[in-house]
C-alpha cells in the first residue's frame, strides 16, 4: 500500500500548491452532481470532502454517467437528485453488483437497493443524534444535533443498521433514520449540503437585521434561529465528519483513504490570533504586538483608519510575521460595503504604498445580503473573512448569559456559497474568543478575568478533546491594555502556549488552507 497522511507535510506548503501527476488510477471517490437539479448545493459536497481531507475524489455530471463510469470508482457519492428510470437502473445495478454508494436524501427509485421504503411525511428543520451502538459513533456527540432542511422519512428493511435517528426536536425521537448503512451503500434522510451551508451561513430567508439593533450584522441571521445550548459543538463539523467516516467504513476493506489533517503537524488545534483597531496610538499596537510575541504568536492587526501604526513599524511586523489587513467600515459612515472596502483600501494604500493582506474584519461585524458581503470582499482580494461572531442577541440569553463557541456550529474555514450554488472565492472563519462577548463594552458579559480565560481554555480543551477548532480570538487593539482584557487575553495565549498550540495569523491559516485545498493525491492503491 503507498499511504499518505498529509498532516506534517502540508507545513511545508504553507504559500505555496502541490502539483501531482494525474497520470495512473483515477480517483477512488467519484462524486455525482446534477447542474439541473432542484437542489443548487450538490457540487458543495466537493467543499466537504475537501474540507475533511479527502482530496482524491473527481466529479461527473449526471448526465454523462454510465455504468462504466461508476465502475471506474471505488465508491461514488450520489447528490440529492430526480433521477430518470434509465439513471435509477444504472445507479441500482452499480449497488446490486456490489458498487460502494454514498447517497444525499434519495430519489425514491433507489430505496430497495438502499434497504429502504419512503413514508408520507418528512421531519423539516429538526435534530439527529447518534446510535451509540454503532462503531459509527465512536468519538462523535451522544448529544441531539440539529439539521437544515427536510430529512425524508423512512422505513428501515431488516438488517439494514441505522447510523443516526431523526428527532422533531432536541428531544423527541422519531422513529425514522437520519443515516442508514445497507451492504455497501449509506443513505442520508437529509441534504448534508445544504445543512452544512445554513448551519454555517444561516437561512437565506433570515438575511436582514432581525435583532433591531442596526447595523445588519452576521449574527442577526442567526437572531432566533439557533439552539444556544448547542453553541459549544460545531455540529456542522460533526455532520462533514459523519460523511468521512461513511466513505472510510465503507472502503475499508477495499482501499482505506489517505487524508489531509486539518492543521500543521500532529497539532488538534491552531489558535488564530486577530485584534480591531480604531486610530489608535502607535503605544497601544506596540504594547500588543510585544505582548503577542512573548507567548511565540503572531496576529492579524485589522486597521480602520485615522491614526495606525507607521510605515517603518507595520513593514517590520510585517517582515517578522505578523499580519496588518482592512478594517472597512460601511454603517457608520452612511455607505454600502463596496464603499467602505474603497474607501478603507484607498488610506492603506496612501499610508503605507502597498496593499493589505487577504484577510479581513468588517467593522461592526456589518454584513450585506446573504453572501453579498462575502462577494464585496472578494472584489477587493480578500480570500478569508473573520466578519462571522459568537457575539450579540442571538447567542444572549434573557439572562444575559452568552453561549460560547461557535454561531455558525462549525470552527473549521469553508468557502461562502451563494444561493445558485456558486463558491465565492473567499473562506468563513468564525470568531470565538471576544473581549466585548466576555469582558468589556456594553454587549459583553462582564466575565471576571478568571471567568473568560476559563472559556477560552474549555473551548481550546474541547477542540483538543475531538472538536479540531482553529479557535479565532478578538483581541481589540483598544482594549488589550485594561486590565481585565490583558489579563484574559494573556491567559489565554499563555494555555494555547502550554498546549504547545500554534498560535497564527489569519494571513497564514488561509496561506496553509489554500494550499491544503489544493494539494492532490492521485494513483492511490492498495
Amino acid at each position: 500500500m503507498r499511504f499518505f497522511w498529509a498532516a506534517t507535510a502540508i507545513a511545508a506548503l504553507v504559500g505555496a500548491t502541490l502539483g501531482v501527476s494525474t497520470q495512473g488510477n483515477p480517483p477512488p471517490i467519484l462524486l455525482v452532481v446534477n447542474s439541473a437539479s432542484a437542489n443548487p448545493y450538490g457540487p458543495y459536497l466537493g467543499d466537504i470532502l475537501q474540507a475533511e481531507g479527502l482530496n482524491s475524489f473527481s466529479v461527473a455530471q449526471l448526465s454523462t454517467v454510465t455504468s462504466t463510469t461508476l465502475n471506474s470508482a471505488q465508491l461514488v457519492v450520489l447528490a440529492e437528485t430526480a433521477l430518470s428510470p434509465e439513471q435509477a437502473l444504472v445507479f441500482s445495478n452499480y449497488v446490486a453488483a456490489g458498487g460502494r454508494l454514498v447517497v444525499m436524501r434519495p430519489d425514491a427509485q433507489l430505496l430497495p437497493v438502499l434497504g429502504l421504503s419512503t413514508e408520507p411525511s418528512s421531519t423539516n428543520e429538526g435534530y439527529f443524534a447518534l446510535n451509540q451502538a454503532t462503531s459509527f459513533a465512536n468519538g462523535f456527540p451522544t448529544v441531539t444535533l440539529p439539521f437544515h432542511g427536510q430529512a425524508q422519512n423512512y422505513t428501515p428493511a431488516s438488517g439494514t443498521q441505522v447510523l443516526a435517528s431523526l428527532y422533531s426536536n432536541a428531544t423527541t425521537a422519531t422513529a425514522f433514520p437520519a443515516v442508514v448503512k445497507s451492504g455497501s451503500t449509506v443513505t442520508f434522510a437529509y441534504d448534508l449540503a445544504r445543512s452544512v451551508v445554513y448551519t454555517r451561513q444561516g437561512n437565506p430567508a433570515n438575511a436582514s437585521d432581525r435583532d433591531g439593533q442596526p447595523p445588519y450584522r452576521t449574527e442577526d441571521i442567526f437572531y432566533n434561529a439557533i439552539d444556544r445550548d448547542l453553541v459549544g459543538i460545531p455540529y456542522a463539523d460533526v455532520q462533514m465528519r459523519m460523511l468521512a467516516r461513511a466513505i472510510n467504513d465503507l472502503l475499508v476493506d477495499l482501499m482505506p483513504l489517505p487524508r489531509m489533517w486539518y492543521f500543521p503537524g500532529t497539532n488538534k488545534t491552531l489558535v488564530v490570533l486577530t485584534g480591531d483597531s480604531h486610530a489608535n496610538p502607535q503605544s497601544y499596537f506596540d504594547t500588543e504586538i510585544s505582548a503577542v510575541e512573548s507567548y511565540g504568536g503572531r496576529i492579524s492587526i485589522y486597521a480602520y483608519g485615522g491614526s495606525a501604526p507607521s510605515p517603518s513599524s507595520a513593514t517590520a511586523w510585517r517582515t517578522t510575521g505578523h499580519e496588518i489587513g482592512m478594517h472597512p467600515a460601511g454603517y457608520q459612515f452612511s455607505r454600502n460595503l463596496t464603499a467602505a472596502f474603497q474607501a478603507n483600501l484607498s488610506w492603506f494604500t496612501s499610508i503605507y504604498g502597498l496593499n493589505p493582506s487577504a484577510t479581513t474584519r468588517i467593522h461592526q461585524v456589518e454584513w450585506q445580503g446573504w453572501v453579498d458581503g462575502a462577494k464585496v470582499a472578494a472584489n477587493f482580494g480578500i480570500g478569508l473573512d473573520t466578519s462571522y461572531y459568537t457575539w450579540g442577541p442571538a447567542i444572549t440569553y434573557p439572562d444575559g448569559r452568552q453561549a460560547h463557541g461557535y454561531i455558525n456550529g462549525s470552527g473549521q474555514p469553508m468557502r461562502f456559497v451563494d444561493q445558485s450554488g456558486v463558491i465565492v472565492p473567499v473562506y468563513q472563519q468564525v470568531t470565538s474568543l471576544i473581549d466585548e462577548a466576555l469582558v468589556t463594552t456594553d454587549f459583553s458579559e462582564h466575565l471576571t478575568p478568571a471567568a473568560a480565560t476559563a472559556v477560552s481554555q474549555q473551548i481550546i480543551n474541547n477542540s483538543q478533546a475531538g472538536d479540531y477548532a482553529a479557535v479565532t480570538t478578538q483581541f481589540h487593539v483598544d482594549y488589550f491594555a485594561f486590565s481585565d482584557v490583558n489579563s484574559w487575553a494573556t491567559g489565554t495565549m499563555n494555555y494555547a502556549r502550554a498546549l504547545a498550540i500554534p498560535m497564527w495569523t489569519a494571513q497564514r491559516w488561509l496561506n496553509f488552507t489554500t494550499a491544503r485545498y489544493a494539494t492532490t493525491m492521485t494513483n492511490l492503491s492498495w
